[in-house]
């Protein structure tokens, strides 16, 4: 299953529905810290009933999202993240919640008592992590710190300035032509090429754009302008999603035994499900 930036998109759009409401600068507040484990974080948040909000940076399966329990604490002794996580959001209320474009990863902000501080969650499965940033763009801190010597590139320790995800040398879904897909190696299937090639794009989203291009999803071999006109039209309307916001929430189910079994998730019709 995978967390792309579709999917992310529509938990932007449910987070900022529930927990901004229609009037942002009265976002909810921030009842509540926990620490349910290492490498999560749990918010209580009231804007006008409780939300129970939780991000998660494990490897094998990162989210943010709301949960109906009410979170509990994992962690005996507070973590220093823990610590500056009561002292900056608790209390505070979440102003914003944004997604850098095509991206796996959510800021939330939060202005409190003292000051404002970005809670940034980025998702990309072990690379995943929870960072705690001030309003001038320096690391307070992190659930997994990264030293120089784990990546020179995005040094994640307090006092360091935030550095965002280094940018992917792929084509941006927008500007996508059939040309562009053409001059892709045509030995790897059609929805590895587009994984490869294009921004923002999961291999369950590229399969779904290539059943509902050419009605296979494992589509092989060399596309004729025709057929690769009909992906780069069905990877634009998909993509567009992010600006409609006409999100149809859907499982993908296949049958074991006679029983039916979940084996995807997405915020847009599986069709190829």
């Amino acid at each position: 299953m995978y967390l792309d930036a579709l999917t992310i998109a529509a938990l932007r759009d449910e987070l900022a529905e529930r927990l901004l409401g229609p009037d942002a600068s009265r976002g909810g507040r921030v009842q509540r810290i926990v620490q349910p484990s290492a490498l999560s974080v749990g918010l209580e948040i009231y804007a006008g009933q409780r939300y129970q909000l939780l991000a998660s940076a494990e490897a094998r399966s990162p989210r943010l999202l709301l949960v109906s329990e009410r979170l509990r604490r994992g962690v005996e002794k507070p973590s220093p993240m823990q610590l500056l996580l009561a002292k900056y959001v608790r209390g505070a209320r979440l102003e914003g919640v944004h997604q850098p474009e095509l991206e796996r990863v959510l800021r939330l902000t939060f202005t409190g008592e003292h000051g404002t501080v970005h809670l940034i969650c980025e998702l990309m499965g072990r690379y995943s992590n929870i960072i705690l940033v001030s309003s001038d763009g320096f690391v307070m801190d992190a659930v997994k710190r990264v030293p120089a010597s784990l990546n020179r590139y995005r040094v994640t320790l307090p006092n360091h300035p935030y550095v965002p995800p280094p940018p992917q040398e792929k084509v941006h879904p927008r500007l996508l032509t059939s040309q562009d897909l053409l001059a892709m190696p045509a030995e790897a299937p059609v929805w590895r090429r587009l994984v490869h090639g294009v921004l923002g794009i999961s291999p369950l989203l590229a399969r779904e754009i290539v059943h509902r291009a050419t009605g296979n999803a494992e589509r092989e071999g060399a596309l004729d302008p025709s057929t690769a006109g009909a992906v780069v039209q069905a990877t634009v309307d998909l993509l567009r999603l992010t600006e409609t916001h006409a999100w149809t929430p859907c499982v993908g189910l296949t049958h074991e035994g006679g029983v039916a079994v979940p084996v995807a998730y997405a915020a847009y019709d599986l069709t190829h499900w």
